[in-house]
Order: C-alpha cells, then sequence, then structure tokens
C-alpha cells in the first residue's frame, strides 16, 4: 500500500474541473462585459438629456436678460442682480457682428497661440485650440456674412481626427462651452463669438473675407 500515490485521484479530478472553471469564468467576464454596455448606454442617454438641458438653460438666460433690458417693473434692489444678465445679453449682441480676423498658431508642445483682430496673442491647450480651428473653418451653412455653422456631430467628428481619438456628442458640447470660458479668462475674448444654435451646431463669430462672400452668392 506505501507505493499507491493518493494525490493522482485528486490531480485527475482537477484536471477534469479545468474546464468547468474556465467556462465559469468565461461566463463572468461576459456577464460584466454585458453590465458595462449597459451603463454605457445608460450614462450616454443622461449625457444627452443634461445637453439639452444646458442648451435649454443658455436660451432662458438669454431670454431672461432680454427681458431686462429696458423694463421699468424691476425694483430697485434687483437691479444689481439683474446686471450681469443684461450684461451678458450686451456681449451676445456685440458678438453677432463676428471679428474680422482671428490667427491661430500652433506651438510645439501641441498647444495654441491664438490672436483675434490683431489683439495680444494668448495661449490654449490642445483640444480648445483644435476646437477653435473647426469652428472658424467657412463650412456649413450660413445665412449672414460669417462663417458657416457646424452641426455638434460635425465638431465631435473633426475633433476626433485632430485629436485622433473618439469624441463623443457630449464632449464636443462641453468643449464648446469650455472654449467660450477660456477665450474670456485668457484673453478678454468675447465669449458670446463662439455662438450656438440648437438647430444649426455651432461656429466662431469670423466674418468671410469680401471675395469669400462674392463667391458664396454667386453658388
Amino acid at each position: 500500500m506505501s507505493g499507491v500515490d493518493s494525490t493522482r485521484p485528486n490531480q485527475t479530478r482537477a484536471v477534469k474541473d479545468r474546464p468547468a472553471r474556465r467556462l465559469d469564468l468565461l461566463a463572468q467576464v461576459r456577464e460584466v462585459a454585458r453590465r458595462h454596455r449597459v451603463l454605457l448606454d445608460r450614462l450616454s442617454r443622461a449625457e444627452e438629456i443634461a445637453d439639452s438641458l444646458a442648451l435649454e438653460l443658455a436660451q432662458l438666460e438669454e431670454d431672461v436678460a432680454a427681458g431686462f433690458e429696458g423694463s421699468g417693473l424691476l425694483r430697485p434692489s434687483r437691479l444689481a442682480a439683474a446686471a450681469p444678465a443684461a450684461a451678458g445679453s450686451v456681449l451676445r449682441r456685440t458678438a453677432e457682428a463676428g471679428v474680422a480676423s482671428i490667427e491661430i498658431e500652433a506651438r510645439p508642445d501641441g498647444s495654441f497661440d491664438v490672436s483675434v483682430d490683431g489683439g495680444k496673442a494668448f495661449g490654449l491647450p490642445p483640444a480648445l485650440g483644435d476646437l477653435l480651428s473647426i469652428l472658424v473653418i467657412d463650412s456649413g451653412h450660413s445665412e449672414d456674412d460669417l462663417v458657416g455653422w457646424k452641426t455638434v456631430d460635425e465638431v465631435a467628428i473633426l475633433l476626433a481626427k485632430r485629436i485622433g481619438k473618439p469624441v463623443r456628442r457630449h464632449a464636443a458640447t462641453q468643449h464648446v462651452y469650455r472654449l467660450r470660458r477660456e477665450l474670456f479668462a485668457r484673453g478678454g475674448v468675447n465669449p458670446f463669438l463662439v455662438q450656438t444654435n440648437r438647430r444649426l451646431g455651432a461656429r466662431f463669430a469670423l466674418r468671410r473675407p469680401p471675395a469669400a462672400m462674392i463667391e458664396c452668392d454667386r453658388s
């Protein structure tokens, strides 16, 4: 009896159990992957809702600001609170005329130097510089003398090509609003030169050169 190897049956069972364990592990991996896809789908839907709410809030802000201006219904104590909204409305109207020129120069580190209407140059991080370069392109629909509009989907696609990785619609929208803030914070540029429209998308309010406008009118 001493010559019998008592560990051999256990080893045999372990070998037989390996396929079952692998199948069980594979089932767990697939289940986690399924839950991950469900989570991403829910997050995507939440992002779409957040984008919609952000656009509605922006529109409400603009409507309220317009209502404040010239209204005699506001009490004096509320004038101070209304001032930021009124100032925002003034900036929006000023931005409607657009700017005559913008210079966007890439730096070796991927960031950008930007100068608007010959003003002092200021820096933008890579993603925002790429976005600004897209928004000034004269493509898309336009019924005025400013460069054409780009839909949010078009902005996301073009931005993805520039940075070399996918850009979701929500991320593109967030970059647009971040670009507004950074233009003002870094260069004192009117943030509403970055124009948005629920139906048309976004653009930078850059006036077309006269030759470009004539060519557009002919077409």
